[in-house]
């Protein structure tokens, strides 16, 4: 099997401005959409179960000139437990065909493509054998008090590859309760990692899904760097009806706001929420500023991160 590719595309899974990351997430997919060329890779996706994969619906569109449609489940391929998209493939790796998939009945398709209802379920021919390498990840029934997260993905490293995904009418629309806005410094999602997790990592615990890349600004290593992210939490019944296993979303005890002197500069990337996905930073709020979280009202003034906050930001809705 040919997994087509730009010569010059090296995609290995990373935390994005942060490196290279090992098999330490193995919820972790890829999606290839079968074209002329070969098997192209399209997104990332998330493993929920042993036979379904969790993505963002614009990841199935066709890899062909506006206006955009949605491509067969015969035309798609999953990758999980492997680090990377190109041959050499790590291997611990596994390839699961698509039998079927589903997206919501409100789901937006315009000429440019998907813009609302950004949700879809794989569901695969054979089911994935679980293990170390290759496992799923759950999603909480409750939005966290304290929502930290992190984004892996197999997206461009070169900010020359990125495109922006939001213009400026985009900025002043508010956004339904299937989305959800995450803000960081230095770091954010690029190309290749639509459909990828937004997730929270616990030592020695599983982790818990909280988005999944929809759309994202212009990529900017050293700039904010705002996301539009689907909110799975919102999608816990749709995604239980139609897989029809009852524990792909459970009660997550909730954590505690961490002591910022614990926090190291080697922690994970951290994000922050937002209710309305504001681009002018109207209701981002530096943790480390008000550590009692007592000030939480939206302010007009752009927020002014302090460097040493090392990017831990508190929940704002």
């Amino acid at each position: 099997m040919v997994f087509g590719h730009n010569e010059s595309d090296k995609r290995v899974l990373k935390v994005y401005n942060g490196g290279e990351v090992m098999n330490h997430y193995p919820f972790m997919a890829a999606i290839f959409i079968n074209t002329s060329k070969g098997w192209m890779y399209a997104c990332g996706g998330t493993v929920i179960a042993r036979e379904w994969i969790l993505t963002v619906a614009h990841c199935l569109e066709e890899m062909v000139q506006q206006p955009k449609r949605l491509v067969l489940a015969k035309d798609l391929l999953v990758l999980v437990g492997t680090k990377r998209v190109k041959q050499p493939l790590d291997t611990t790796h596994m390839r699961r065909f698509v039998a079927a998939y589903f997206t919501l009945k409100d789901v937006e398709i315009g000429f440019n493509g998907i813009r609302r209802g950004d949700v879809a379920l794989l569901q695969l021919k054979y089911p994935l054998l679980f293990g170390e390498k290759i496992n799923r990840i759950v999603i909480p029934k409750a939005k966290p008090s304290l929502a930290e997260g992190q984004i892996i993905g197999w997206g461009m490293m070169n900010t020359k590859g990125c495109k922006a995904r939001i213009s400026d009418a985009d900025d002043k629309e508010r956004f339904d309760e299937t989305q959800l806005c995450a803000y960081s410094l230095d770091a954010g999602a690029c190309e290749g990692d639509s459909g990828g997790p937004l997730f929270r990592a616990f030592p020695h615990s599983r982790s818990i899904l909280l988005g999944l890349v929809s759309m994202v600004q212009e990529c900017n290593y050293e700039g904010e760097n705002i996301g539009i992210f689907v909110n799975v939490i919102k999608c816990c019944d749709w995604i239980q009806k139609i897989t029809g296993i009852d524990d792909i979303c459970v009660d997550i005890p909730d954590p505690k706001k961490p002591d910022p002197a614990t926090i190291s500069a080697a922690d994970m990337t951290k994000l922050a929420f937002c209710e309305f996905c504001p681009i002018a930073l109207d209701w981002v709020k530096d943790f480390l500023d008000d550590p009692q979280g007592k000030d939480l009202e939206p302010t007009k003034e752009k927020s002014k991160i302090d460097p040493t906050a090392k990017r831990l930001f508190t929940q704002l809705f």
